[in-house]
């Protein structure tokens, strides 16, 4: 889970024992691959990154190994975005990865609305 402070993607919970990535880890929006959801730039769910050239070029400007992703933006209850619910894999997936959207979409929307009473 991400939170967008500013013009800064912020990690706030990381479960990774594949790229490195940390909690307080912090980046600009700009650069990181949820931004590029958020501005509509690319799907939510990118089985095979590969094969989605914005995450593709994103993913190596970082230097991340980046196979599969799942991106769904976190929003208040006014639309303003509040950070990104977030999953990669090193390696790509099959078209089964798009069936999870749903429920991270779900997810993404009930932490949105705790982020935003908490503001």
């Amino acid at each position: 889970m991400s939170r967008k402070v500013g013009d800064t993607w912020l990690l706030l919970q990381v479960d990774d024992d594949a790229f490195g990535l940390t909690e307080g880890l912090s980046i600009p929006w700009s650069d990181s691959l949820c931004s590029r959801v958020a501005s509509g730039e690319a799907p939510t769910v990118a089985p095979d990154v590969s094969a989605v050239p914005v995450y593709a070029t994103a993913a190596a400007h970082l230097g991340l190994s980046l196979g599969a992703i799942v991106s769904v933006p976190m929003r208040d209850d006014h639309g303003e975005l509040l950070g990104t619910l977030c999953a990669g894999s090193p390696r790509a997936r099959g078209p089964e990865l798009a069936a999870q959207e749903r429920h991270v979409s779900l997810l993404a929307a009930l932490l949105g609305s705790l982020l935003s009473s908490e503001v």
